[in-house]
């Protein structure tokens, strides 16, 4: 049942400005804004284990950013350039600075990159919760900072052919500040931190094949590492250096498939790796692999309504996928179907 009842009223205003910049440098462009959001609420405590205080606050946002995106020898190379800057409440101040780069070496290839600094900004549940989960008391904290993410990207893609396209990226993610609970155990307080650092590797891969107009197949790889995740020995869930809590290893094959005119059969085939890490409440045993076929029946009768027939995870009665993230016993993710109807109202008129 719900726990908080929460009243809160928005007032939001934002301008952006785009130019060409031609008259002082050919293809240079500008893009730039402001916005400004002012927020506030009244929370009424529903029950004596969940509250937040102070439970009426307000927060302010301003914001703005600036870009500039520069076309070099006949579109061959585009740079791209800009920061956002705000000051809120709840942080202070902060920067959020990107820069790009897009090479179009020849006609159907596309190799990009990026390097990037974003934060998460707290919420009122990282400063003012004060909730009991059992014995277990969570607490926030005024001077929670702000999540700091250091990332750096590589991409490539393919699109030379009519009935095949390829993309493939590379990324490094530094992340600093991380949020965790804090506190002495069994049970706390724990306070809401910023104890943990992780340092996180990964690839993807896509391949798309139209080998004729009724059918289209794709096939999708990911890879994810944690090269080091660490928190302080005292945070819930941690012990220092850990690995295997996300899934190394994903595979997804997807078919689309049109069988008449107005009718579709899709097919989706998905393969988990295991988490060697993270082992669910009353079980022995940690999460493992596991396989996923959803299968979808469209149907189109007329332009403005599509029906359509979905099952999910029919290849297996239930199978968990992560850890309950309060210590409870998880949720299995079971076998199930459902039917949708969609509505374009548009198409009537």
């Amino acid at each position: 049942r719900a726990s908080l009842d929460e009243r809160s009223y928005t007032f939001q205003a934002s301008t952006q400005y785009n130019r060409d910049l031609v008259d002082w440098c050919d293809g240079l462009s500008l893009v730039s804004g402001i916005d400004y959001r002012y927020w506030t609420t009244h929370n009424e405590t529903l029950t004596s284990a969940v509250s937040l205080d102070p439970n009426d606050d307000d927060f302010h946002l301003g914001s703005g950013f600036i870009q500039f995106e520069y076309d070099l020898f006949d579109d061959l190379l585009t740079l791209i350039a800009g920061t956002k800057l705000s000051v809120n409440s709840w942080s202070g101040f902060e920067y959020q600075p990107s820069g790009r780069f897009v090479l179009r070496p020849v006609d159907g290839h596309v190799i990009w990159g990026a390097v990037s600094r974003a934060v998460r900004t707290p919420t009122s549940i990282d400063n003012d919760l004060n909730a009991f989960i059992g014995p277990v008391n969570l607490v926030g904290d005024r001077d929670f900072a702000s999540e700091e993410l250091f990332a750096v990207e590589l991409g490539y893609r393919f699109f030379d052919l009519d009935w095949l396209t390829l993309e493939s990226t590379a990324f490094f993610n530094d992340y600093e500040d991380v949020s965790n609970l804090v506190g002495p155990p069994p049970v706390g307080p724990f306070v809401f931190q910023n104890p943990g650092s992780a340092h996180v590797v990964g690839a993807e891969f896509e391949l798309t094949v139209l080998p004729t107009e009724w059918w289209r197949f794709s096939a999708s790889y990911s890879f994810l590492e944690f090269l080091h995740e660490h928190a302080s020995r005292s945070a819930i869930g941690q012990g220092g250096t850990s690995n295997r809590t996300q899934p190394e290893h994903q595979v997804v094959l997807r078919s689309v498939f049109d069988v008449l005119e107005n009718l579709e059969f899709d097919t989706s085939v998905y393969w988990v790796d295991g988490l060697g890490a993270v082992t669910p409440v009353l079980r022995s045993n940690n999460i493992r692999q596991y396989w996923r076929v959803d299968l979808r029946l469209g149907w189109q009768p007329l332009d403005w309504m599509e029906l359509a027939l979905v099952g999910q995870n029919l290849n297996d009665a239930r199978h968990a996928e992560y850890n309950d993230v309060q210590g409870n016993q998880s949720t299995q993710v079971p076998r199930s179907g459902y039917l949708m109807v969609t509505l374009e109202l548009d198409e009537l008129y």
